[in-house]
Parts: structure tokens; sequence; C-alpha cells
């Protein structure tokens, strides 16, 4: 190796310290946009500068530095370090270095990290397009066959060389007698529905000569051989009561809570909704983003209102975001979306009522259904205020009204010797 001069040495000195003051005011910037606390903003300033000392030290410019470079640092040098410049958990020290990485990349001192193209990226991006613009699936149906065709495909084609006509009926059938063996019906039933709908896209391409989706099994999953899951009123005001309103991100999820729980919407309707989406002269709710791809117009109950009221005037982070539920937490501001809801209630249902089999956010709307029953509404009424298209999937309701069932059971036959 040809050594460098003095001269030389001096530029790439002053070039990297250029560099580096370029990628710090990215980086504060960045912590600026996502409102982090000073202690954090500290912290992982402090990560990041040990962080070029040893760069420096190892002769590693930032214009090299990617994730082999960042997770070297992180295995080597993080657990024997006695350095007083950066304290913190080996967390801690991944995330300041992913936002400086980020600064690194947004400055362009660093290249972004190359695209890794996904084992057969091109079929599923071709029949998530189908699933959408031709049976007009929302984009979380969409994902979840996805999910299940690639765990196919991956099974099907170890190598990633796809050859559609080279599946069998014994392939399908024993892909799904091995998903039966490991999952639950209800998750099999869901592989095979996705799986249909896949070897259907399939034979529409032309990529199969004949239909395979009568191969795939029918799973025994019948949707009225359990009851509803549900909590009763105690349990209700229990979990309503459990979120502390003193503190912004109790009420925004309070809010949350009474939307499912006395309006009937679902977790991904809920953080769709925008600032535009609420009539509060008429007392209203549009949703833009349901289920069914269809507008729905729902009344919104005086106690849900007064809850998002109170988050939007007391609760709710400044932000240029329109969606009314919005992260609290660095980076402040951005919308939330469904899982971070369902996760939200999850951890509510834990603390206050951890006796629970279930704590997802449908045991929100199944409740709404059932004290809707028990005050005396048809299964027409309880099918309109939870929007089915069917009303059959509204009857699953009717075995929650016990009184009723035993008024119209026929008497069990007495057995004579």
């Amino acid at each position: 190796m040809v050594e460098k001069s003095t001269s030389e040495k001096s530029v790439s000195i002053a070039c990297s310290e250029d560099q580096e003051r370029i990628a710090f005011t990215q980086l504060g910037e960045l912590f600026r946009e996502g409102r982090y606390s000073r202690k954090i903003v500290a912290d992982y300033m402090n990560i990041a500068k040990h962080f070029c000392y040893w760069l420096n030290i190892n002769n590693v410019s930032l214009a090299a530095v990617d994730e082999v470079v960042v997770h070297e640092f992180l295995d080597t040098h993080t657990g024997a370090c006695s350095c007083k410049i950066a304290k913190g958990t080996y967390n801690c020290w991944h995330r300041a270095l992913r936002h400086f990485l980020k600064a690194l990349q947004m400055s362009h001192i660093a290249l972004p990290a190359p695209r890794i193209v996904q084992p057969h990226e091109e079929i599923l991006q071709e029949f998530g397009s189908y699933l959408i613009n031709v049976h007009g699936m929302t984009t979380s149906g969409m994902t979840m066959y996805l999910r299940s065709t690639k765990i196919f495909l991956m099974h099907m084609f170890a190598d990633n060389v796809a050859t559609y006509s080279s599946i069998t009926v014994g392939d399908i059938q024993d892909y799904v007698a091995q998903k039966a063996s490991i999952y639950k019906p209800q998750s099999v039933k869901a592989f095979c529905t996705a799986l249909r709908s896949f070897l259907r896209f399939l034979l529409t391409t032309e990529r199969l000569e004949f239909s395979l989706a009568e191969a795939v099994p029918t799973v025994a999953d019948w949707k009225l051989s359990t009851l509803p899951r549900y909590i009763d009123d105690k349990q209700l005001n229990t979990f309503l009561s459990s979120f502390n309103v003193n503190t912004p991100l109790g009420l925004r999820d309070r809010a949350m809570a009474l939307l499912m729980a006395t309006v009937g919407l679902r977790s991904n309707e809920v953080a769709h909704l925008i600032l535009d989406d609420i009539d509060w002269r008429q007392g209203a709710i549009t949703l833009t983003k349901t289920k069914s791809r269809c507008i729905d117009h729902v009344p919104l109950v005086v106690e849900a209102g007064k809850a998002l009221a109170a988050y939007l005037h007391i609760g709710r982070p400044t932000t240029d975001v329109r969606n009314i539920f919005v992260t609290h937490r660095a980076p402040i501001g951005r919308a939330l979306d469904g899982s971070a809801i369902r996760n939200a209630i999850r951890r509510t249902f834990t603390r206050c009522l951890p006796e629970l089999p279930h704590h997802g956010t449908h045991v929100l709307r199944h409740t709404l259904a059932t004290r809707l029953l028990r005050n005396g509404a048809s299964l027409k009424e309880i099918a309109d205020a939870l929007r089915h298209k069917n009303i059959e999937t509204t009857t699953c309701y009717a075995k929650v009204d016990i009184k009723g069932l035993r008024r119209v059971a026929a008497p069990w036959p007495e057995v004579t010797s």
C-alpha cells in the first residue's frame, strides 16, 4: 500500500470533518422533526460521535458506512467498551446508529442500502394487483393473502425458480395436510382460501393449463360452532375506566376504544380516520376505508364523541398529519396503523383484565353486538350497526341470547327402560 503524503492526509482529514459536520447537521434535523426529547438527542449524538471515533481509528470512511459496518461496531466494540462518551444498552446504540446511517444516506455521504429482491417478488406483486383491481380486496386482506401465498411458494420452490405447471394435486394436498398438523383449523382455512385464490389467478394468467383450485381440501371449521368473544357490562366498565385520562396517551387510547366499543369500528377503520371524516354538527362519521371498500356513514355516539373531542383539544400533539390518531412517542405526530391500535388495546386488556382468554380489538365489536341483542335489537338492526353486508354473518350472535334459546328449545326426550 502506497503511503499518503502529509498534504494528502490533511485533505482527507478535512474532508472527513466536513462530512461529519454535514451528517450531524442532518441528524439534528431528523431529531427535531421527530420531536425527540433532549436526553435522547444527547445520548444518540454521543453514540454517533463515539462511532465516528471508532471509524477514524479503524481507517473507515463515512462513505463506506453501511449496515455491515454498524453491526461490526456493535458486535466487536460495545461489549468491551469502557469509554465514558456514550452509555446505554445494545438496542439503544443500534437505534442511534440507525438514525446516523439514515442521516449519512440523506446527506449523500453514504450510499443507500441496495434493494434486496425478495423471492417470488414479481409474481406476488402481480397477484396483489389482481386481488385489489379485480376482486376489490382491501390492502390488509391483500397482505394476508400474499403472506400465505409466499409461504406456499417457498415450500414448493425452495430454489426460487418457479415452474407453476409442475404443481400437482398431490403437492397441494400434502401442503394442506402439513399445515393442518401444525395450525388450528381457522388458520388452515385461511391458508386454503388464499391458496385457492392464487391458483385461480395462475389459471387466469395462463400459467396453469387447468384449474387446481378444486384440489384444495375443505377445512372443517364451522362459523356457528363457537360463541362470539365478548365481555359483560362490568368488564367493559372496568376496561374503559382503566385509561389514565390525565395523560395524552390515555385520552387517545380511550377515544379509540370507545369508537370500537360503542360505534363498532374496526381497528383499521380507526387508523384511517381523518379530521375531515367527523361531522360534529350532524354527529356522524364518514368511513372511506372500510372492509367492503364502500363509503359508510355511522352515528357518532355521545360518549365516544366527548372522548374524541377531549383528545383533539387536549391530548393530540401538533402535527401536519390529517389522521386523527397519531404517535405520542418520538417520532411524534405520525399516523398510527392498525397494528399499533391493536397493540394498545391488548396492553390495556392485559393490564386490567388479565384473566380474559382473548384480548383482541374484535372483542369490543362483539361486545357491542351482544349488548344490542340483549337490549332488544333485532338481527337486522345489529347487522346494520356492524355494517354486515350479509345478515348470515350476524346470526352467530343469536346464540348469545340464552333466555331466548331456552324458550324455543324442544324438550329433551326422556329415555325409558
